[in-house]
C-alpha cells in the first residue's frame, strides 16, 4: 500500500476587538453670569468618563446654535474659551459645549 500526497486548507479570520464605549458628561460654564455688555468672560467645558479615564479629543463651543470659533483641544479634560465683552448682544444666549471624541 502506498500513500498519496494530500493537503489542506482553512480561513483564518482575524477580528479586531472593538474599544468598549465609555459614556461620558460635558459640563459647561461661565466665568461670570450674568455679566455686562461688554465685559470679557471666559467659558469653560469640563469633560468626565464613566470609568474616570480622561477623555481625549476636542471640544466645540456653540453660542445660539452657531459655532464660537474652532474646536479646541483638551487638556486633562478641560478647554477653556475666552469671550471677548462685545460677542454677546445684550440678553439671554444659550451656550453649548461638544465633546467630539
Amino acid at each position: 500500500m502506498a500513500w498519496l500526497p494530500s493537503s489542506g486548507t482553512f480561513v483564518q479570520t482575524i477580528v479586531a476587538v472593538p474599544e468598549p464605549d465609555i459614556g461620558t458628561t460635558t459640563v459647561v460654564s461661565s466665568s461670570l453670569n450674568p455679566a455686562t455688555f461688554g465685559t470679557d468672560l471666559a467659558f469653560t467645558a469640563v469633560v468626565t468618563a464613566e470609568d474616570d479615564s480622561i477623555p481625549t479629543g476636542s471640544v466645540q463651543f456653540y453660542v445660539d446654535d452657531a459655532p464660537l470659533g474652532p474646536s479646541i483641544t483638551l487638556s486633562a479634560g478641560t478647554v477653556v474659551v475666552d469671550v471677548p465683552g462685545v460677542a454677546l448682544a445684550v440678553g439671554d444666549h444659550v451656550v453649548e459645549a461638544r465633546f467630539l471624541p
